[in-house]
């Protein structure tokens, strides 16, 4: 919808997602309930979500191992970065379905009070979003 930007659309403008020429792929991912709205022109949103705006740009340079100038305050504990890139099932036939287990681990992550990320919470976060970074570097 003109006007409003979703997950999936930035993931896509950034060349994070697998090239997709006939787009059932990134359809497909527009419609999975973990695709979440960011920024609406058309409505106003809360206010929390100036903090999903903060948290997914952390998460987007973690997944290309950027390094971030952060202040350090409100450190996410390592056991909740663990917990939610666990949702990530690599063990799976369909394509489709990995890149649905990562936009739900992304979601979980950006959904959060606005955080900051350690050196080892990138580490970890590209380690598990390797083929978003890839997907990039073929582009």
């Amino acid at each position: 919808m003109a006007g409003e930007i979703y997950i999936v659309d930035i993931l896509e403008q950034m060349h994070l997602l697998p090239k997709d020429e006939g787009k059932e792929l990134h359809s497909f991912l527009r419609q999975s309930k973990q695709n979440i709205l960011i920024k609406s022109d058309l409505e106003r949103l809360p206010n929390e979500m100036e903090d999903v705006v903060k948290n997914l740009f952390k998460v987007i340079c973690a997944i290309l191992n950027l390094q971030l100038n952060q202040r350090l305050h409100n450190i996410i504990e390592d056991r909740l970065v663990v917990s939610y890139l666990d949702q990530i099932n690599y063990n799976r036939e369909d394509q489709e379905l990995i890149l649905i287990d990562q936009l739900a681990s992304i979601k979980s992550l950006i959904t959060r009070k606005a955080f900051s990320l350690t050196d080892k919470h990138i580490r970890m976060i590209h380690n598990k979003f390797r083929n978003f970074h890839d997907f990039r570097i073929e582009y």
